[in-house]
């Protein structure tokens, strides 16, 4: 009955001359400069899978895999870097959702809750320990009501709903200043919309 449905997928991407922030002398003076300076493989999977196990209920989800090693890294002060972390990467994602479908004499009512999450993530590695922002999931819920004779729907949504704390950006200026800036994601927010179509 169609009520299932799985993707899969596997893949292996090469990069080469991919761009990195490494450290050479000017002026006899060692400053941070981003030049193509690694090559990588990264092998993947990707599992996709949506069911309807009821009349108006839909549940699914994804998970996302990645196993990214250097090649090769080189950096003209600091050498073979090929075994650091890869940056702005996470090696595990996957996220969770449910929808609700409810008929109603004048439209319908929808129910929708997901949670996503990623695993760690570095934005540098000069300090792994203050550079990376640990796994983390965020939970989000939407309830929507369409009127059928107006063409109008109210909804009402909340996102981040575990007021879970981390970090969207960090930047690492670490050795000159002695602290690192971190740029904060959004917090549990509570909202409202109301659409019209024509």
């Amino acid at each position: 009955d169609n009520r299932l449905r799985i993707n899969l997928a596997a893949f292996v991407a090469e990069y080469a001359d991919g761009q990195r922030t490494v450290v050479t002398e000017i002026g006899g003076v060692p400053s941070p400069t981003t030049t193509n300076a690694a090559q990588a493989t990264v092998p993947g999977f990707e599992l996709e899978i949506s069911a309807l196990p009821m009349d108006n209920l839909e549940i699914g989800g994804s998970l996302g895999l990645l196993s990214p090693e250097y090649d090769e890294f080189n950096d003209p002060l600091r050498g073979d870097r090929s075994g650091e972390n890869f940056t702005y990467t996470a090696e595990m994602t996957y996220n969770l959702y449910a929808t609700y479908h409810q008929p109603l004499s004048f439209g319908e009512l929808t129910w929708h809750v997901d949670y996503a999450y990623k695993d760690d993530i570095y934005y540098d590695v000069a300090n792994p320990a203050l550079d990376v922002q640990p796994g983390y999931g965020i939970l989000n819920a939407r309830v929507a009501l369409d009127l059928d004779a107006q063409d109008v729907t109210f909804a009402l949504y909340g996102r981040n709903l575990g007021d879970t704390e981390y970090n969207a950006f960090i930047l690492d200026i670490y050795g000159p200043f002695g602290y690192n800036l971190a740029y904060r994601g959004t917090p549990m927010t509570w909202g409202a919309e109301l659409s019209y179509r024509f």
